[in-house]
């Protein structure tokens, strides 16, 4: 970036503070936050620097109100006048950082919109490329060459794409997949999703599923959980509707209409997955569990790995509850406690990270370190015995016995005479994400974060 374009990337963010911009301009600033890394560092350093210069005002002003002689006053506003930039720049940088957060985006009328893309690069001119936040045109043949991408249908579905694909919106409710990979699931009873590959068309009957489409016009579809009915789009190929359910898959090939049933290998969709369960980004440390059956518990054992489980996803308690959890901007275990209301029209996803080393004893420690972040933000989070168990219930997976692991918590001291340290985890302000550090001896780290799904949705054509 050369002198002149970073004075002119300054304006256009001092501009977007005036609200000016157009919405061309709005585009334009969006963009070469999310593609430009020297502007997003000098983004970073700005916000930093005026934060720090900010906190060193406000000092000064609480000394003011103790000692108010004139010299005092001369010197403050002195320094207030010093610092009207600053502090303009302070406001500018956390204007920003809301706007360009990651966000929900529903439909107005028609379609689907984009919540999400990682590392994406479409087909076509750039200055058309949908971003986190747009809607997607109806009946437009969208070409996705690198990344993957998060979809949420108007009609309620949540689709995530992987690269190399070309598909279509056709309506609210319906997607048609020329090529590539997805995974869809449907988050309530009132969603509705049917996807269109090849000479099929696929309709979720709840609650999940997987799809490949290849070049040559072969299916593949592995069923997560729920069912899917499947029947041909030609009527005349005298191919009735089929259905099927949780644990199965089978493959199709372009005109012969035959489906064909075959190994059930849900770790092929694992890349994706997680964007459709509400996970934006996770460390390299975290495995998530491959949809469908779950596993025993007790086989997710690893001594440098920890385990995201899905737990209930979209859920509404049946009356208000009042909970013990870590909220969003607190660190643990400096802050081990605090009330959260959760009612019953509030939609909760729980998920559950499980660390059990291979080698669990006294005297042998593991350690892990790593950060995870969530497409809503984080209600809060259950790390001791008791707030564990207060939610085991509610948010766990039934019929798992929750209580057969011994010592699952995260410890807030030093334990085993010492020589095993305590665990913390710290929250982020926004509450989107979770850092973490932990340390296992003898025992297990269990960790339930409760996400709020009640987001406001708000979109943007391309």
């Amino acid at each position: 970036m050369t002198d002149t374009e970073r004075e002119e990337f300054l304006r256009l963010i001092a501009a977007f503070q005036d609200d000016c911009l157009s919405e061309d301009e709005l585009a334009h600033l969006d963009q070469a936050l999310q593609e430009d890394a020297e502007k997003r560092q000098l983004f970073i350093e700005v916000q930093e620097r005026s934060t720090a210069l900010t906190e060193l005002l406000r000092e000064d002003a609480f000394s003011k109100t103790q000692d108010a002689d004139s010299q005092t006053v001369g010197v403050l506003r002195g320094r207030v006048r010093l610092f009207v930039g600053p502090i303009v720049a302070v406001t500018t940088c956390i204007a920003l950082m809301v706007w360009l957060q990651p966000r929900p985006a529903a439909v107005s009328g028609e379609g689907a919109a984009i919540t999400y893309v990682n590392q994406g690069h479409w087909g076509g001119p750039p200055d058309e490329a949908p971003v986190a936040g747009t809607l997607l045109h109806n009946q437009v043949l969208y070409r996705l060459q690198a990344g993957s991408v998060r979809l949420q249908m108007e009609a309620g579905a949540i689709v995530s794409i992987a690269a190399p694909a070309s598909f279509r919106v056709v309506d609210a409710s319906t997607l048609e997949l020329k090529t590539g990979k997805l995974t869809a699931r449907l988050p309530d009873p009132s969603s509705d999703l049917l996807v269109r590959a090849g000479e099929l068309e696929i309709r979720d009957l709840g609650t999940a599923f997987g799809l490949t489409a290849g070049s040559d016009g072969k299916l593949d579809v592995a069923v997560f959980d729920g069912s899917v009915s499947v029947r041909s789009v030609d009527a005349s190929a005298g191919v009735g509707e089929e259905t099927f359910a949780e644990g199965q898959a089978f493959a199709s090939a372009g005109a012969a209409h035959k489906h064909e049933e075959i190994p059930y290998e849900p770790g092929k969709y694992q890349d994706i997955w997680p964007l459709t369960i509400g996970i934006n980004e996770a460390s390299a440390i975290i495995d998530f569990v491959p949809p469908g059956p779950r596993p025993p518990l007790e086989s997710l054992a690893h001594d440098h790995k920890l385990f995201l489980i899905p737990e209930r996803l979209n859920l509404h308690v049946d009356e208000p509850l009042v909970l013990d959890l870590v909220g969003a901007g607190k660190s643990w275990p400096s802050t081990r406690h605090g009330q959260h209301k959760i009612d019953p029209t509030r939609a909760v996803s729980s998920y559950l990270l499980v660390y059990e080393p291979e080698n669990s004893a006294f005297g042998i420690q593991q350690t892990l370190s790593g950060s995870i972040s969530f497409q809503h933000p984080i209600l809060g989070v259950a790390v001791s015995p008791r707030q564990l168990r207060r939610t085991d219930r509610t948010f766990g997976i039934p019929g798992i016995d929750y209580d057969s692991f011994a010592g699952r918590r995260l410890e807030h001291e030093d334990t085993e005479d010492g020589r095993l340290p305590a665990d913390s985890l710290r929250i982020s302000d926004d509450g989107r994400q979770l850092y973490f550090h932990l340390h296992v001896g003898a025992l297990t780290d269990h960790i339930r974060v409760l996400v709020d799904d009640n987001a406001s949705l708000t979109g943007r054509r391309p």
